[in-house]
């Protein structure tokens, strides 16, 4: 809450104190997509997190998995050139619609352009979605992951019958 009301102070305020030019100033909705992508890619990041944890018997192979699920986080910021200079491009569309890339992906593109509401709405529907299923997955693996201690969990029993 206290993030939320700094950002939105400095958004209101910040025409009229520091004489930013129109043009560079953000608006409402910008933190209102901003929190909304928070929230659902912490829930998917924090439950992949969570899964890779029951899952995984030690610390060297929690490492390697956790790499994998932070990559695609890493994907946007090396192509951040081209999201900036073609906000609206291929690869744009198709990492504001990957649920790994989209949180990160779609704040950039919204500070740059006009996105369509389709491409918004369709982005929205996947980040809830894919949160609602990794927390499932986590939730399983958990689940499984106490029945089965001691033993190593495979992702077949996760998604098989358990």
């Amino acid at each position: 809450v206290l993030w939320i009301g700094i950002g939105f102070a400095a958004l209101r305020l910040s025409g009229e104190s520091l004489s930013i030019p129109a043009e560079y100033q953000l608006p409402v909705s910008f933190l209102i997509w901003s929190l909304f992508y928070f929230v659902f890619g912490y829930a998917v990041y924090a439950s992949l997190m969570a899964a890779i944890g029951a899952l995984v018997p030690n610390l060297r192979e929690a490492s390697q998995a956790t790499f994998i699920v932070i990559l695609p986080l890493i994907v946007p910021m090396m192509f951040i050139s081209v999201l900036i200079q073609e906000p609206d491009g291929t690869l744009a569309l198709v990492l504001s619609l990957f649920p790994l890339t989209a949180p990160l992906t779609l704040l950039i593109r919204q500070g740059m352009t006009n996105i369509p509401a389709w491409q918004i709405a369709a982005s929205s529907v996947i980040m809830v979605l894919s949160a609602a299923g990794s927390v499932w997955l986590a939730g399983r693996a958990f689940r499984l992951g106490m029945l089965r201690y001691g033993k190593r969990l495979k992702w077949r029993a996760i998604f098989g019958k358990a």
